[in-house]
């Protein structure tokens, strides 16, 4: 429940942070928040076959932006972001033949991963007066 509460004002947040932004000549900062849902696996895990079953964790990404737009549809940004992300799974088993148990077991497995994203971006917008605006970035991730 508690989980649940956070992702829906993170999504808000971020939400009406997002709607109000407008690009603008010259330098800007900001705070970024935002709600993600992380899926990892790898092959040794998928091998399992139906005995594994991945699930998606929730967390977040937060951290501090500064751009400097050198028009009002193109600029430039650098973030500094902490990622919450990891996985969590199910294994399931049936006991050993030799140990009378009948069912199955399920063992619950959950990881939890932190990471510093460093995004530089060129960022492109359409122009403000079009019906719908929008934005594109461009760049790598340290």
């Amino acid at each position: 429940m508690k989980k649940t509460f956070l992702f829906i004002v993170a999504f808000a947040a971020a939400f009406f942070a997002f709607s109000l932004a407008q690009a603008q000549k010259g330098l800007h900062l900001g705070v970024r928040l935002a709600p993600q849902a992380t899926f990892l696996n790898n092959q040794n895990d998928m091998d399992e076959g139906p005995i594994y079953d991945p699930q998606i964790k929730m967390g977040f990404m937060g951290g501090i932006g500064v751009g400097y737009y050198f028009l009002d549809i193109l600029g430039v940004e650098i973030d500094a972001l902490y990622s919450s992300q990891g996985v969590g799974a199910i294994m399931r088993f049936d006991p050993e033949p030799d140990y009378n148990a009948e069912g199955e077991y399920s063992l619950r497995m959950n990881r939890s991963l932190s990471y510093l994203k460093v995004p530089v971006l060129l960022k492109l917008n359409t122009s403000s007066e079009a019906r719908v605006m929008g934005s594109f970035f461009l760049g790598p991730q340290f």
